[in-house]
C-alpha cells in the first residue's frame, strides 16, 4: 500500500478537514469526499490532488451537522498508538507486507 491508496487518502482527508474546520470528520465521510473529488478523473498523484481540492475550498467538503444516524464508533480516527506509521496507520510486517494497525487504524475492526 502506498501513499495514494484509498485508506491513506481517507485518513489524510479526516486529518485535513479536522485541522481546517475544527470539526470531527468520520472516515466514512472521508471516503465519500475522496470518491466525489476523484470521480471520473485520471490523476497520477491522487493524494496531492484530493488534498489540494480540499485546501482550496474546505467548506465544500465538511459533513452536514444534522446527520440522521451516528457512524460506527470506529469511524472517527483514534489517537495514534505510536507503533505504526502515524500518517497511514499501517504496520510493516516481518514478511515485507503491511497491515492496518489493530490499535489505531480507524477501519480496523475491534470488539468493545
Amino acid at each position: 500500500m502506498g501513499p495514494d491508496d484509498d485508506d491513506s487518502i481517507d485518513l489524510a482527508i479526516v486529518q485535513l478537514l479536522t485541522e481546517l474546520t475544527g470539526r470531527d470528520v468520520q472516515i466514512l465521510w472521508a471516503s465519500k469526499v475522496r470518491q466525489q473529488i476523484l470521480n471520473g478523473r485520471k490523476v497520477d498523484a491522487r493524494m496531492a490532488y484530493v488534498l489540494k481540492s480540499i485546501r482550496d475550498n474546505p467548506d465544500k467538503f465538511i459533513p452536514p451537522t444534522d446527520s440522521a444516524e451516528p457512524a460506527p464508533s470506529l469511524a472517527v480516527v483514534p489517537e495514534w498508538c505510536g507503533h505504526c506509521d502515524e500518517r497511514t496507520r499501517l504496520l510493516d510486517l516481518p514478511d515485507d507486507t503491511v497491515a492496518r494497525c489493530p490499535a489505531c487504524h480507524p477501519l480496523e475492526r475491534r470488539t468493545a
